[in-house]
Parts: C-alpha cells; sequence; structure tokens
C-alpha cells in the first residue's frame, strides 16, 4: 500500500455563523410566502426570417418569487436564450436564426430550492408553418412486473404500444429481455416511463420493431428513444454510440445504419441518455422496420422507442442502403486521390509537399487553375492507407505533422452562377497510446474552412457518410455542404489539423450539391444583419466590466474589429484565451481577453496579427474583471460569440512602459526598457508554472511562462537566460489581480538569450518520501551547458542525507522512531549555474505499513508532496442534517477524493468514496465500489510562500469566484494556506479564486465543494494525532439539499 498523508477539510461548528454568511442566497426556510411561477405568453412566434412575428415582440415574461432556471429541449440548438437562470421576475429574449423550414422548440421554466424543482412551466417557440407532430409508433415495455428469471423478447405479453401505424407491430429479440432492474429511466427525460426496459444481453444483442405501417408521403420522421450503458465493473456511465447502433429496414431483409444525437444525460443519475435523429427517406414506403443492436454484453438498455413525423433532416435511401449524398451535377469540380507515383523517402524522411509532386493527380472541371500551399503537411504511403468507402484508393495519403499542419489547394475555377456545393474527403486520425491506438476521429480538431486565397469562411460542419474508425483500417469518409451567399469564379480550400502527427486525408472531391450551411465570401466575413449588430470598442467594453458578468448588451448583438495578439507558434498562453487589441493602439486600455473554449486561437486557425470580427450575441457575451482581467465571455453551453477572420496587419506597435503600468496595458504588445535579473534559469519547464522576478527602475515584475511538455509544449521549454541587464517585451497581463509580463516568443527575451552558463533544467521525481523505516532513494538531474562545473548538494542533516555521482544524487534515510514526520528540504546546485530544491519527507512511526497515513495539522509541517484530500463525517450524525430525513452515519468515516468530478445544474464538484480510518488504514466502507482515492500533489509555486498547486491525475484543482465551482483543468491555480483561530483551535485554511473548500454528504454521493465565504471552510490539513479527530465534530448546515459536514 502506498504511503501517503490524508488532507483532512474542517467545516465550522456554529450552525448560527453559517447562517449568516449564506444570507446572500435563498435558504429554504426564508419567509417568502408560497412559491409561484408565471410564464407568458404560451406561444413566441418567428418568421422565416427570424424576426418575431407576434406582439410579444420575441419575449418570454417570468414572475417568480424564487430561484429559476430555463431549459431548452435537447437538440433545439437554434433557440438563443438572453438568459438561462435568475432570482425573481424577469424578461427573457429569445432569438432564432433564419430559416425556411417549419419548427418548433418547448421551452420548460422552473422554479426551485435546494431540493430541487418546485414548479415548472411548459412554453414554446414556433417558427414558420409548425405542422404538429403524428404518433406514429411508441413503445414503454410496459409495466407489467417481471422478476428473475426474465422473460425474453419473445415471451414477454405485457407490451404498451400505442401510434396510429402500430396496429401491426411485432417484436422480435436477439439476447435481449425485459427487466425493471437496475435504474429506471423515469424521471431522466420527457416521457421516460420506467420501470421496464429492454435489456440486451450477450452480443451481439439486437431488439427489432417490425411492421410500422407509414401513410402515404409520411418520408419527413423523427425517431427518439432513451438509452443507458452500465458497466458495473469499471463504474462506467458514459453511452457510446459505436457500440449501439440503430439501423432502418423498408423489407426487414436490407438494413441502413441510422446515426443519431444524445443528450448528457449519462453524466447525472439515473444516467439516461435522450437519443433523437430527425431523417427524410428518399422514396416512401408503406412498412418500416427498426432494430437496435448492442455490440457490448449485458451493458445496455432501451426504453420509450418513439416514432413521429417531423421536418425532415438527413436523407436516407432504404433501397441503395445508405444516406443519400447530393447528386453532382456533371463532372466533379475538383478531385484528387493524391496518387500520380507511389511516395518515396527522401534522406530516409517523408517528403513535404513542396518537395515531390508523387501527390499531385489532381483533374476536374476546374482543376486546370489550382495551385497548392501548405504548412507541415507531407506525402506517405505508411501506415493505414485508405480503405472501407466507397472509392477509397490506397497508396498515397496527406499526413499532417507538426501542429498546427495545413493544405490548401487554391483558386479551382467554378462554375458560373452555382452556389451549392459538397466537399467529400476520407479522414483518419490515428494515436498510439502504449501499444494501443485511439483511431476515433476528432472533428473538434481537424477543420474544413473555404475561402478566396486570402480570407477564410470559419469552420465549416461535415457529417460522415461512408467508413469506420472503428473497424479496419480505420478512414472514414466525410462531407461538407454549403452554400455560397453569391456565386463566386474561384474557390479555395483549406484543410486544418490542431493536433500534431495524428490525421491524414485521402480522396478529396468538390461536387455540386444540394447546399447547406451558408458562407459569405465577399470581403471575407459575414457582416451583420444592418440594423443588427452595432460596433463597441475594447475601451467600451473594459468601461462597462464590474467583478460580476453582465451581458454585453441585452438587447442588441455587438460586433468588435480587433487584431489577434496570441502568438500560437511560441505557445506561451492560456489556453482558451483569446487575446485581443485595437489596431495600432499604443495607448494603455485597449487590451481585451476573450475566454472560452469556442475561441481557441490555435482551434479557429488564427495568429499574432491576424485582424478578426467578433459578434457578441445579445444577452449570451458578457464582461467581467475576473479578478484584474479584464474578460468577455459566456456560458459553456451558448454560443455566446462569432469570430471571423478579416485579413492580417503587417505590424503590431510596441508600447514601452513602466513596470508598474503592467496591468493597465494588459493584452497588448509592450516592452520594459533596461530591465535585470539576478539570477540565470530556465524560462519554462515541464514540471510547473514559472515565474521570474525582474527589476526596473528599482520596481520588480514578474515574467511569466506557463509549464510545457510534449503534450503541452511551448518555444520557451528548457530553454536557458543569463543574469544580466537589457530590454523585454511581451504581452501585458493581469492574473489574480497581480500583473506580469508574458513572453510571445524568443525574440521578445532575445537581450537574456544563454548558451554558455551551467543549468539545472529538472529533476526526477520532483519530490521524495519514505517509510519510517528509511531506506535509499535516487534522483536524476538534467542539466544544459554542464561542462566541467559539478553538481553538490545541501540541506539535509541526520537521519536524512544526500551523495553526489554524476548526475544522479542518492538520497539516504535512517529509521525514524518517533511519530512525528521528517520534512526537509533537499538543494542541489550546479557550480557556477542555479540550483534547485527536492522536498524530503521521512515518515513517522505509524505512517508506514501496518500505518499507512499520517494525518498533519500545522502549516510548518506541510510541503510539497504526495497526499489524500478527504472530509470527515461523524457517527450518528444526519446525513442530510433533516429530522425528517436523518440517516445517520453508522460510523466515522471519511469521504476521499476520487480524481472525479461531478457536474449537475450548472455545479461542479469533487467526487469522494466513503471510506473508515484506523491504525493508518484506509478502508472503503463498501467493498463493491470499484473506484480509488487518487493521490493528489500539492506543488510549490515558486516565490510565494505556502502558496500551492493541487495537482490530480496531470490535471490542476481551481475554483471559480462563485460557490461550487470547481474544476480539472491544464491552467494551474494558486491554493494559498494560512492558519486561523476558530472555535479555540488553529485550523488551516486554502483558498482559490475567493473559495474554500468544504464536504458536503447525501444519500447517493459524498463531495468536496467550494464555497465563496472563506471564513467558513476551514480546512484541518493533514493532522498528525488522529485521536484529536473526534473534538472537531462539526454541526450540519442546511444548504443545496444536503447536509453539509467538514472535519
Amino acid at each position: 500500500m502506498k504511503k501517503s498523508s490524508i488532507w483532512k477539510l474542517l467545516f465550522s461548528a456554529l450552525t448560527v455563523f453559517a447562517v449568516v454568511v449564506f444570507a446572500g442566497c435563498t435558504d429554504d426556510n426564508d419567509d417568502m410566502g408560497a412559491p409561484y411561477l408565471n410564464v407568458t405568453p404560451e406561444n413566441l412566434t418567428f418568421d422565416a426570417e427570424g424576426q418575431p412575428a407576434d406582439e410579444y415582440n420575441g419575449t418570454f415574461i417570468v414572475e417568480t418569487n424564487r430561484p429559476w432556471r430555463a431549459i431548452v429541449e435537447d437538440e433545439q440548438t437554434w433557440v438563443r436564450l438572453s438568459a438561462t437562470e435568475g432570482e425573481g421576475d424577469a424578461a427573457v429574449t429569445v432569438t432564432v436564426p433564419a430559416s425556411n423550414i417549419g419548427q418548433s422548440a418547448k421551452v420548460t421554466f422552473e422554479v426551485y430550492n435546494s431540493y430541487g424543482a418546485l414548479i415548472q412551466k411548459d412554453v414554446n417557440v414556433l417558427q414558420g408553418e409548425v405542422v404538429p407532430p403524428t404518433l406514429i409508433f411508441n413503445e414503454t415495455a410496459g409495466s407489467e412486473s417481471v422478476a428473475n428469471p426474465y422473460p425474453l423478447v419473445a415471451d414477454y405479453t405485457g407490451w404498451n404500444t400505442t401510434g396510429e401505424g402500430a396496429s401491426k407491430v411485432s417484436y422480435e429479440g436477439v439476447n435481449t429481455s425485459i427487466r425493471a432492474s437496475g435504474k429506471s429511466s423515469a424521471g431522466a427525460y420527457d416521457g421516460a416511463s420506467g420501470p421496464n426496459v429492454i435489456f440486451f444481453g450477450s452480443a451481439p444483442a439486437t431488439f427489432t420493431v417490425k411492421n410500422i405501417t407509414l401513410a402515404s408521403g409520411q418520408t419527413n420522421l423523427k425517431l427518439t428513444f432513451g438509452g443507458q450503458y452500465y458497466d458495473g465493473d469499471n463504474n462506467d456511465n458514459n453511452f457510446n454510440k459505436d457500440n449501439f447502433v440503430v439501423y432502418l429496414s423498408a423489407n426487414g431483409t436490407d438494413y441502413t445504419p441510422l446515426s443519431y444525437e444524445v443528450n448528457d444525460g449519462d453524466q447525472v443519475d439515473p444516467y439516461w441518455v435522450f437519443a433523437t435523429k430527425n431523417f427524410t427517406l428518399k422514396n416512401a414506403t408503406s412498412t418500416l422496420y427498426i432494430k437496435f443492436e448492442a455490440k457490448a454484453s449485458s451493458k445496455f438498455r432501451l426504453d420509450d422507442i418513439t416514432l413521429m413525423t417531423g421536418n425532415g433532416g438527413e436523407e436516407i435511401d432504404l433501397a441503395g442502403g445508405g444516406v443519400v449524398p447530393p447528386d453532382p451535377s456533371g463532372d466533379a469540380i475538383y478531385e484528387n486521390n493524391f496518387d500520380k507515383t507511389p511516395a518515396e523517402k527522401v534522406d530516409n524522411k517523408w517528403p513535404f509537399l513542396d518537395q515531390t509532386d508523387a501527390w499531385q493527380n489532381a483533374s476536374g472541371t476546374g482543376n486546370s487553375t489550382v495551385t497548392y500551399t501548405s504548412a507541415n503537411v507531407s506525402v506517405r504511403t505508411s501506415g493505414k492507407l485508405s480503405g472501407g468507402y466507397d472509392g477509397a484508393s490506397g497508396s498515397n495519403k496527406i499526413f499532417f505533422g507538426s501542429a498546427p499542419a495545413t493544405f490548401d489547394i487554391n483558386t479551382i475555377t467554378m462554375p458560373a452562377g452555382k452556389t451549392n456545393y459538397r466537399i467529400i474527403f476520407g479522414g483518419a486520425y490515428s494515436q498510439s497510446n502504449g501499444g494501443t491506438y485511439d483511431n476515433i476521429f476528432k472533428p473538434e480538431s481537424f477543420h474544413v474552412a473555404v475561402g478566396n486565397g486570402t480570407d477564410w469562411s470559419g469552420n465549416l460542419t461535415y457529417e460522415k457518410i461512408g467508413g469506420s474508425d472503428t473497424t479496419d483500417p480505420y478512414w472514414v469518409q466525410f462531407a461538407v455542404d454549403f452554400t455560397l451567399k453569391e456565386a463566386v469564379g474561384q474557390l479555395s480550400i483549406r484543410f486544418t489539423a490542431d493536433l500534431a502527427s495524428v490525421f491524414a486525408i485521402d480522396d478529396v472531391q468538390l461536387v455540386e450539391g444540394n447546399g447547406g450551411q451558408e458562407v459569405d465570401l465577399e470581403g471575407g466575413v459575414v457582416p451583420p444583419d444592418p440594423g443588427e449588430a452595432t460596433a463597441i470598442t475594447i475601451p467600451e467594453l473594459i468601461a462597462q466590466m464590474t467583478d460580476t458578468e453582465a451581458p454585453v448588451d441585452a438587447n442588441a448583438d455587438r460586433y468588435l474589429d480587433a487584431v489577434v495578439m496570441n502568438d500560437v507558434a511560441g505557445a506561451n498562453y492560456t489556453f482558451n484565451n483569446l487575446i485581443l487589441a485595437t489596431e495600432n493602439a499604443t495607448e494603455a486600455g485597449n487590451g481585451i481577453t476573450l475566454y472560452g473554449s469556442q475561441v481557441e486561437p490555435s482551434t479557429l486557425g488564427l495568429n499574432k496579427g491576424d485582424k478578426v470580427r467578433v459578434t457578441l450575441y445579445k444577452g449570451l457575451a458578457k464582461v467581467v474583471n475576473y479578478s484584474g482581467m479584464y474578460e468577455v465571455t459566456g456560458a459553456k453551453e451558448a454560443t455566446w460569440c462569432k469570430v471571423e477572420k478579416t485579413g492580417t496587419v503587417t505590424s503590431i506597435p510596441t508600447a514601452t512602459i513602466a513596470a508598474a503600468d503592467l496591468a493597465k496595458y494588459q493584452g497588448m504588445a509592450v516592452t520594459i526598457a533596461n530591465a535585470s535579473v539576478a539570477q540565470a534559469g530556465v524560462w519554462a519547464s515541464a514540471s510547473a508554472l514559472s515565474s521570474h522576478t525582474f527589476t526596473a527602475d528599482g520596481a520588480n515584475f514578474t515574467v511569466f511562462c506557463k509549464q510545457s511538455d510534449e503534450k503541452n509544449p511551448s518555444v520557451f521549454l528548457d530553454v536557458p537566460f543569463k543574469a544580466g541587464s537589457g530590454n523585454i517585451s511581451g504581452l501585458a497581463a493581469v492574473y489574480k489581480n497581480n500583473s506580469q509580463l508574458v513572453p510571445r516568443n524568443l525574440d521578445d527575451v532575445a537581450a537574456f538569450s544563454d548558451s554558455s552558463t551551467p543549468m539545472i533544467t529538472g529533476v526526477t521525481p520532483a519530490s521524495l518520501s519514505f517509510e519510517a523505516a528509511g531506506g535509499e532513494k535516487t534522483l536524476t538531474v538534467s542539466v544544459i551547458n554542464q561542462g566541467n562545473n559539478q553538481l553538490s548538494v545541501s540541506g539535509l542533516t541526520a537521519p536524512l542525507s544526500a551523495t553526489v555521482s554524476g548526475l544522479t544524487v542518492t538520497v539516504k534515510a535512517d529509521p525514524n522512531t518517533g511519530t512525528q514526520p521528517v520534512n526537509q528540504m533537499l538543494t542541489i546546485t550546479l557550480a557556477n549555474g542555479n540550483s534547485k530544491e527536492v522536498p524530503v519527507t521521512l515518515l513517522g512511526v505509524g505512517g508506514g505499513e501496518g500505518g499507512t497515513y499520517t494525518l498533519i495539522d500545522n502549516l510548518s509541517n506541510l510541503s510539497a508532496g504526495t497526499y489524500l484530500m478527504a472530509g470527515f463525517r461523524a457517527k450518528g450524525e444526519a446525513q442530510s442534517g433533516s429530522a425528517t430525513e436523518p440517516n445517520p452515519a453508522a460510523e466515522d468515516y471519511y469521504g476521499v477524493w476520487t480524481g472525479e468530478m461531478i457536474t449537475g445544474n450548472g455545479k461542479t464538484d469533487c467526487e469522494t468514496l466513503q471510506m473508515t480510518f484506523a491504525n493508518g488504514e484506509l478502508t472503503k466502507i463498501d467493498a463493491n465500489v470499484t473506484n480509488s482515492p487518487a493521490e493528489m500533489e500539492l506543488v510549490a509555486v515558486d516565490g510565494k510562500s505556502n502558496t500551492y498547486y493541487i495537482k490530480c491525475n496531470g490535471q490542476y484543482l481551481a475554483s471559480g469566484s462563485k460557490s461550487r465551482s470547481l474544476s480539472l483543468g491544464a491552467d494551474p491555480a494558486e491554493w494559498v494556506f494560512s492558519m486561523v483561530d476558530k472555535d479555540g483551535e488553529s485550523r488551516l485554511v486554502a483558498a482559490n479564486g475567493g473559495c474554500s473548500l468544504q464536504t458536503v454528504d447525501s444519500s447517493f454521493k459524498t463531495m468536496i465543494r467550494g464555497y465563496a465565504s472563506a471564513n467558513l471552510f476551514l480546512q484541518k490539513e493533514l493532522v498528525s494525532n488522529f485521536e484529536n479527530s473526534n473534538s472537531w465534530r462539526d454541526h450540519p448546515l442546511q444548504e443545496f439539499g444536503f447536509s453539509d459536514s467538514f472535519l
């Protein structure tokens, strides 16, 4: 068993104090009167242009005396709400895009308290001519009592079959039965029936609905069903569509696969997804068969199968056996199978595209004018070659190397007057993971765009039309359907890979099609609709900001013209941050940061100097002064902005400023003259963030480089700098109200370039821990420019010692006969170079085998190292803090963090495992639970005392500024530890983002949460004497429907 320390988190024992702290929240005991909810009107109507078509002007009026939230039904992403939550009366504005298809969406408003929803009200958004759906078929599997041995499909008689086309329906099953075991679908989605479900046993298992009757003209259809996946061995509920396949047939013999989409129901209890597919039959049929196949044994459940008329969608040819591609008009405009001659290596390397013409085998009516440009793209015949789809050519493939990699097919001559087109290509993804391969194609990291050779569209969506990434040779055929707003004489196509050396393409075609997503290439950017979006500047956005998120404009879209400041190639920026500045500005207050996954510059194909227009959607895009940083953002699930490239500037001006003015110039390129640094070092390392202290005009300032490694590289990794002085440049930035300078590339720090100073670049491992019995362990030191300079060690005293041999340091620990651990800091020094510190811990008696874990409660004993994080619940304590649901704990136990997060209702917490602790040993209360505690590492922040990053499974724990906004991500977050006197005891507190940590417990989960009341959440950190824990019992606090208890 591994030796570690338990991090115990402690909550205040005073319920009264807790009530005061939570006064800003809605408490279930507040006298607010009986809850009520009114939402008017019942229906909002819009025309085909997306404009309100009734007297309500596109707005729902909410009247209530409680917190409320609004939920748009799954898959109806065309509906945008100005607000999805609030408290009290509100006006919620709805916007929809133009569409010539009649469509409708349900919006559910609900008021709630800590226990859940109190009242719900459904309203509708209607556009165009909406035809009420006709229920053709529905099956809920009935409610007849079933028990083990469960009846097979053929033996079951309790079916509940309805719908106008269901009179002739029968069912056929292979290895499928009817069960009422496991988690019921009831309550998981609208119309979920429970309790009986169709269970798929030994794979392949199938369930077929036979002889559904379709009326004449019923070709536009919608299929929905509930599905659940549960792998008990791995405690996994993630629904994998590749292993649960749906087929359609007109005759019961020839089946066509049908793709579908699912919601995120598998992430929350009871772990049922709701699946939806809108489709159009190419040819009408009087009879339809639906088959469901599970490719994994005893993992899948099915319920509530529904077929109804709809608005149509992807065209399905049941006679031709597949998705119907648009009929091309005449010959291909451009096509290339890249197989002129087999590619061969040059100097044992596959040639880049500009080094050979082996791939130039293009033809088509528009090919005569084509030219090519590319970056980091080669032609190869290695690995898996294209296959598995119609027209797959094999032989040469186009391989995308170092990211970002791009391949442009330029100036294709287009047919006169035509606007509807389709791009077809074969694609493959292959990532080796320790001898196994991931071949699932990642469309979010591979992009297709069209342009006029200078300006490009945004990333176009594409759909799978053939092949498979789950069977050999793992190639998929995709189609991009689009409509040009105006016909063009020439068109260019760009393929971009965001991930290095994993993507390949083959068999590219451009043909006429039926059209799809609209693209406007006039001027290279889709302008805002006249009279709708209006301009806003960066200074105007900054002027709006407070420390609370607020809409940029609740009533109208706004657009911003700016220049990208991120140096994507240098890569020294925080992921999902798009940094923008006013073009040619050198005055302070002209830089800003957009934050969110939809604005990551590498994904958008943007780089330093690109001009962009950013449309900020009304009510959805928000501004906030986030701990001193000027930020524009939006909800993760909302499309709150659109970013489009409009050109590229020839140069970016740099302002020369004083270090004290960095915060004012954030987001802008600056230079600090005559800066100096006293000690040489390495700009960036693979083990931690790097903050270097520089001085200019007598004032210190921080130069920041992110943590860099092979998966998250930057040009600064292991690059040394020398002590000295000179000008230093970069982007001004703010992090947690502290200003810093962030160099973009090595040119920004050229004055400090060092190719000769001896330097330690890393020590592996970063810390050591010994059992009480002692022993020997080694550290490996990485250096550059060592020459004749030798390593030396210092800092350890008995019972710890260290010796050096070459680049290996051996640390020896003599036995520790005491009960307290010994914590010391080993310093490794390279002569004429730098030093590195390594924390070393020797556990006390009771911290080794038979006394595996140790508790520590004093800040002086806290150091960087590996721990478990846990919260305490006392024997006899009510689980919910409620007399009506006491469920008292049968014994003292700890909720130990599993390294996983729980997300629901917009909140994110740490999941924990219930365990007892005795004699240094941790034991699961439920031995059948498969998850396990996860070690987390406290990583010391350079130059900041008692400040650590909390790292688990390669990611960092952080908290937003709001309660219950914990997250695990790539960006380290600083947790500040301090001692606080509370209730006659001195307790250890850790805080980040304005929040501290607390454990809560419910009947189904134990969690660790972040709350925004720092005085409330006091942590008993690594307590040395476990016996004292009995005196730290807390009183339950009722909040969010859980009993909040911390120790």
